[in-house]
């Protein structure tokens, strides 16, 4: 489980960019497997097939969008980072970006290197191979994997006076609450943390709510 690789899924309908993009990143840093497409609908499968730890999505695609994958992330695969990259970019479609929960908008042309030291960044990887120090995105992630058959499981994280909770099933976190934050806000800064001590508990009693409540 330590060394498991990252994954990364591009999708694009220009070949020739994913293929770059692929090349770089597989030549820079062996702990991510990339996975590339020139379909959206293709790319669609292989969310719905498996983890995804970083999309990066063209926007306007034949057949299923990007905006569409998108949509899918936020519903199905919370944990999953989006980056968009489009030929098309306005001050409108980034804002829109940033408010549906995207980690990062590149307008085309872009230089690779740009969109990389971004993904390394995100995944929390350096320009090598070597392994990442760890820190409670690493741990949490791991604790998903390993409960993807529990049912209710609440995860407690305590750090530094701070106390954050986390709920899932099945693998999937449905709510989280940071003292009086709640939602993506709390998921995302419990995330953020280097260390901390973990105490799960299974068998929560409750209705299934979503991120917001």
């Amino acid at each position: 489980m330590e060394n498991q690789k990252k994954t990364v899924l591009i999708t694009d309908d220009e070949e020739d960019l994913t293929w770059s993009i692929s090349r770089s990143l597989k030549r820079d840093n062996s702990r991510l497997s990339i996975l590339s497409t020139n379909s959206g609908d293709e790319a669609l499968r292989f969310l719905q097939k498996r983890s995804i730890d970083l999309l990066i999505t063209d926007l306007r695609m034949p057949g299923i969008d990007g905006y569409s994958l998108i949509n899918y992330i936020i519903e199905n695969s919370l944990l999953t980072k989006i980056i968009v990259m489009t030929a098309y970019g306005s001050i409108e479609i980034k804002e829109e970006i940033s408010k549906i929960g995207c980690d990062f908008y590149i307008e085309k042309p872009f230089e690779i290197s740009t969109l990389k030291r971004k993904v390394y960044s995100i995944l929390g990887e350096d320009m090598n191979s070597e392994p990442p120090g760890g820190g409670m995105n690493h741990q949490i992630r791991k604790m998903l994997l390993s409960t993807q058959k529990t049912p209710n499981l609440l995860l407690t994280i305590f750090r530094n006076g701070f106390e954050g909770k986390l709920y899932s099933s099945y693998g999937r976190i449905y709510r989280a609450v940071l003292g009086k934050k709640r939602g993506e806000e709390a998921l995302n800064e419990i995330m953020s943390w280097e260390n901390g001590f973990i105490k799960a508990q299974t068998g929560i009693k409750g209705k299934i709510r979503s991120m917001d409540s």
